[in-house]
């Protein structure tokens, strides 16, 4: 998924530790690949 969403394997794991501080420009692509809305991502 993190590669779908060209991110770092490292800054996925941060997000889903609930470490990270993601942008929004991290955050799009990261629901677009989830197939959710931003608003339900971030809930």
């Amino acid at each position: 998924m993190f590669l779908a969403a060209g991110l770092e394997h490292r800054t996925l794991q941060a997000i889903e530790a609930g470490t990270a501080n993601p942008a929004l420009g991290t955050l799009l692509p990261l629901a677009y690949v989830l197939d959710v809305s931003l608003g339900d991502l971030v809930r």
